[in-house]
């Protein structure tokens, strides 16, 4: 397969950007080589927003539409990380600041996943920082939890307007929260269960599904269902090599979020519908 050129004609970049779309969804044995090239393409800081864009596109077409099966979502979303902190830390362009918050939101359980089962990335690739990972997802997370809700990436005026402004970043997060909460806090009925004391002989069954070997970090993402719970009920005695150690704190940062959520419901007046009605159905 032959490498994406870098021309400087813009428009010629763009549709050689779509070209590479099309034969990394209808080809996937070109896909992580192609990846690369738009990632070193995205990356490039002489591009115009304009490439940027079409690049983020291509991400969110890939992973939050789910374009591509999640065997290669999976094994590829860390790729994405230098991208998104180079773009939602620094860029104030509207458009670049939603997409790449979309994009987070699209793989933020698919890290966790592969923080948990190391093992998925190290045999692909056993130089790959795990460590690095980790702090690159918690600088984004709270990077976009200290900007909640302002009216970032625009500039603040004051608090009364600033609710009404920016809806579209605010719905992003929104989705994004929901994201989180459900990867960090325990589903409502098994919290329940172990509240009453009950939840030993449904824990045991949900993780006898996933311990078919003496090593549970060991995962066919071959066969990974897409409907799989990603989520604080993989955290267990028996994942030795995970990088996230401590479930407590695992659950206190699904907390926080979830709390956030909260006073802002309680705090602000009248809500902007579009945002009100995303916190309903993502949380």
């Amino acid at each position: 397969m032959s490498s994406i050129p870098l021309n400087p004609d813009e428009d010629q970049i763009i549709q050689q950007l779509s070209s590479a779309e099309q034969i990394m969804i209808s080809n996937p044995e070109f896909f992580d080589q192609l990846l690369d090239q738009t990632i070193s393409i995205c990356l490039n800081q002489d591009y115009s927003n304009k490439i940027i864009i079409k690049c983020l596109t291509i991400y969110n077409n890939l992973y939050y539409f789910k374009k591509i099966k999640i065997n290669l979502r999976i094994k590829s979303c860390f790729k994405l990380l230098p991208i998104l902190k180079i773009n939602l830390l620094n860029s104030k362009n509207y458009i670049i600041v939603i997409k790449c918050i979309e994009i987070f939101n699209s793989i933020y359980d698919l890290l966790i996943l592969n923080l948990i089962k190391p093992s998925i990335l190290l045999n692909i690739n056993n130089s790959i920082n795990l460590i690095e990972i980790n702090n690159d997802l918690e600088i984004l997370r709270e990077f976009i939890i200290d900007n909640w809700p302002s009216s970032f990436p625009l500039l603040e005026l004051n608090t009364e307007t600033d609710n009404y402004r920016s809806i579209g970043c605010k719905i992003a997060t929104v989705k994004l929260f929901g994201k989180i909460i459900r990867t960090h806090l325990p589903k409502l009925k098994d919290a329940s269960n172990n509240n009453n004391g009950n939840g030993s002989n449904s824990s045991s069954s949900s993780s006898s599904s996933r311990e078919t070997t003496p090593d549970s970090d060991l995962i066919n993402i071959d066969k990974f269902d897409e409907n799989e719970d990603i989520s604080i009920a993989m955290l267990n005695s028996s994942t030795q090599n995970s990088v996230i150690k401590n479930k407590r704190d695992f659950e206190i940062k699904g907390r926080v979020v979830l709390d956030l959520l909260m006073s802002y419901l309680s705090g602000v007046v009248l809500l902007p519908t579009q945002v009100f009605s995303t916190v309903m159905n993502h949380s």
